[in-house]
């Protein structure tokens, strides 16, 4: 073959169509990718002449057409496996065949050209124009394939074909109906029959799937011969309906063995139907035409093998589309590590079933600064650097540790670990090591530093909620000392800081100060736009430090212990202030965050009936939100109680579902009514892909489950669009409202539910 000179172009090679078939200069002048294309075009030249010759001596109506021509199977798969530049060893094959039959040199000429159109037209069709792919685990990719892959493909090669042949004066014009729909079908039959075969069998995953069912495959195919041996190679009868007990092995092979099962189970039956209708046995010879019985039989063929294939595809596609949902749920959508629920469930597999007393070390990263490259920089930007961390800090922890993102720029690192904790100071001296190079992303260079907090099993927690505990408490101790350093967590350290030391004090104060205040935050409910609900939310109101959030304080409650008294404050004062708003003719409910600590409380469920009845708040306006830690910390406690609380009409939420750390199985076990979006998955919406993904998904799951789905942080119109097109019930946050002090929340409800109506009824 002529390779074309450097200098040598055709007028039409700019035409994106036929760039993809041209043998051009610069696609060859690496000569090592010569060598593998022209060996493959070899290769494709002699399978394809060794089966065309196999072909040709099957044929009836002409020398030169069959009903069977699996070339053309060979060549639509040679194409989609290895690209279009390969398509000279069609030509060379089919011509070849041809002019070994004694055929004229045009006519060779013509049927080659229209062999080979076949094939292109084929893998053109399917890759640029139905974006098909290979592993046929689809059932648009099935449907594809069969209609532009067999049906338009053929239909091209053999009007050529037939019109060659025709002109060439081989057959009569009266012949040309026939003879063509016999090459359309003999080409429909070949592709059908053979291509599946080729590219199922060339996907590694088709095949790891089919080894890992062996004895079921091998018994399935064992019986798959014998039957099909005795259908299709016995004596003929009048009557033969036995070719359809082939359909329950065409059901096994769908169901069971996927496209590569279902494929093989129909290459199988194809071959031995077409050897025993040639030999004028089975349940296809009931024509004195062979031509006819095998027409007969392509059709059966055509119905047993897309059943099989469509049946295969639609459980892979649903298997994968379950696979990609799980994957959502369970891994970060940014850096593709686990999340933090699954890294929580893991760690608490580990620590739970360690039969040997196993020790682990927990490594808490946290990276110093990084709000302020997300600030100046932008969060796409921010996120990109994410992603690079994260691959540097995976790629020196041992292949044995288990990582996640466990939260915006915070990471985790179980280590298997010794009694001397040499694991975990040589992981986390490595990660600091790795992070002294700078990271370049769009011309900035940024430098990274990381804190690090250590904590050990069973040595400085007995759990893997104590574990998490401890390890953040080491974390707070290394960014106090300067950050960029990793420190182990000891008994005193949560307590040894003269800063924290001073905010217990006056958290101790702050409730008989009267200092602790309960602000709401109006709940929407999308489908009429009627404010349903207040979240309570609680503030301190410190007098030197202003409003204080409870994201700097609630932690020190939790391990101080008051919080159990500052969570029943906000509690009951949630309680009275909605009775209050009930009486005077707003019928609203509230929401109101629990703490796992107060779920310990064995008499929180009497609590809350006698606040009710004290109030006489009805039951169903209350709505206690918990976490995901919560449901784990004490499962047998916390169901007892949400039992009590249920049967008297309390309804329960997850807070910032999917950020946590229980799976899916928790939002069965407990009796939850709403799922709730956490903001940093709304926050992300419309735009970020993988927001709108999970958002979606939580809203699906959601209402597959009977449950409400209750967005948090809707700041902007566009969002709240978004929310109400995916059939999301309700929405908080500041394009309604932020949270608002007990007059003003009233105030707002009295004033602005009209506004607020207006506004989401008008999307």
């Amino acid at each position: 073959m002529r390779v074309l000179p450097n200098n040598f172009t055709f007028p039409f090679s700019r035409v994106r169509f036929w760039r993809f078939f041209l043998l051009h200069y610069d696609s060859l002048k690496n000569s090592l990718n010569q060598r593998i294309l022209l060996k493959r075009i070899l290769i494709l030249a002699i399978i394809y002449f060794l089966t065309a010759r196999l072909g040709l001596s099957l044929a009836q109506s002409t020398e030169q057409v069959t009903a069977i021509w699996a070339p053309s199977g060979i060549a639509l798969a040679g194409l989609l496996i290895f690209g279009y530049r390969i398509w000279p060893g069609i030509l060379i094959g089919a011509f070849a065949a041809n002019v070994m039959a004694r055929e004229p040199f045009l006519t060779a000429v013509g049927i080659a050209v229209s062999n080979t159109a076949v094939g292109l037209a084929g893998a053109y069709l399917l890759k640029e124009k139905l974006g098909f792919k290979n592993g046929l685990g689809r059932v648009r990719d099935v449907i594809a394939f069969v209609v532009a892959g067999a049906f338009l493909s053929s239909l091209i090669g053999s009007i050529l074909g037939t019109l060659n042949l025709a002109i060439s004066q081989i057959i009569a014009w009266e012949q040309f109906a026939r003879i063509w729909l016999v090459w359309w079908l003999g080409d429909m039959a070949g592709i059908l029959l053979v291509a599946p075969l080729i590219l199922v069998w060339a996907n590694r995953e088709s095949r790891n799937f089919l080894a890992s069912k062996l004895w079921e495959a091998r018994l399935f195919f064992l019986l798959l011969l014998m039957t099909a041996g005795i259908i299709f190679l016995r004596i003929p009868e009048t009557i033969s309906p036995y070719a359809y007990l082939m359909l329950p092995f065409i059901v096994w092979a769908g169901l069971r063995l996927r496209p590569i099962g279902a494929v093989t189970a129909n290459f199988v039956i194809a071959t031995i139907a077409v050897i025993g209708t040639f030999a004028h046995r089975g349940p296809f010879t009931g024509n004195d035409s062979l031509e006819v019985n095998l027409i007969l039989l392509l059709v059966y063929f055509f119905v047993f093998s897309m059943t099989s294939l469509i049946m295969a595809a639609s459980i892979e596609e649903g298997e994968e589309a379950q696979t990609q949902a799980q994957h959502r749920i369970y891994y970060d959508s940014l850096t593709d590590l686990p999340n933090r629920f699954y890294f929580f469930e893991h760690m608490s597999k580990l620590l739970t079933e360690s039969k040997i007393k196993q020790s682990y070390a927990l490594l808490n990263i946290d990276l110093d600064r990084f709000k302020t490259i997300n600030d100046s920089l932008g969060h796409i930007l921010a996120e990109d650097l994410l992603k690079f961390v994260a691959a540097r800090i995976r790629s020196v922890i041992d292949i044995g540790s288990f990582m996640a993102r466990s939260g915006g720029d915070e990471f985790a690192v179980l280590v298997n670990e010794t009694s001397e904790r040499q694991n975990a100071l040589n992981t986390a001296e490595d990660i600091l090591e790795s992070l002294k190079k700078p990271f370049v992303i769009d011309g900035y260079e940024l430098h990274v530093t990381a804190s690090i907090g250590i904590s050990s099993f069973p040595n400085d927690a007995a759990d893997a909620s104590s574990l998490l505990n401890t390890a953040k408490a080491a974390l707070h101790r290394a960014k106090g000392l300067g950050r960029n350093n990793f420190q182990f967590y000891t008994e005193s350290l949560a307590s040894t800081t003269f800063q924290q030391l001073t905010m217990e004090n006056a958290l101790r104060r702050s409730i008989q100060n009267r200092e602790m205040l309960v602000y709401f935050e109006p709940q929407i409910e999308l489908s009429g736009g009627k404010i349903i609900k207040n979240e309570a939310l609680l503030r301190w109101q410190h007098p030197t430090m202003g409003l204080v959030r409870p994201s700097e304080f609630i932690e020190l409650a939790e391990v101080t212990g008051m919080i159990d008294e500052i969570g029943d404050y906000a509690l009951e004062k949630a309680i009275a202030q909605t009775a209050e708003w009930h009486k005077s003719g707003l019928p609203v409910g509230v929401a109101v965050n629990l703490s796992s600590r107060q779920f310990n409380q064995t008499d929180l469920g009497q609590k809350i009936s006698g606040w009710l009845q004290k109030y006489r708040l009805p039951s169903k306006l209350l709505e206690l939100e918990l976490t995901e830690r919560t449901l784990l910390a004490e499962a047998d406690l916390v169901r007892r109680i949400m039992e009590e609380l249920g049967r008297i009409g309390v309804n329960f939420t997850i807070d910032d579902f999917n950020t946590g750390y229980s799976s899916l199985s928790y939002v069965k076990q407990f009796n939850i009514d709403v799922l709730k979006i956490d903001r940093s998955f709304v926050a992300g919406i419309p735009n970020n892909a993988h927001d709108r993904a999970i958002a979606i998904t939580i809203i699906q799951l959601a209402h597959n489950l009977g449950k409400v789905a209750v967005a948090e942080g809707v700041e902007n119109k566009r969002q709240l669009e978004f929310l109400i097109k995916n059939h999301c019930d309700r929405a908080q946050g500041y394009l309604f409202s932020p949270p608002l002090p007990a007059d003003s929340c009233f105030e707002f409800m009295a004033s602005k539910s009209i506004w607020v109506k207006e506004m989401v009824t008008a999307i």
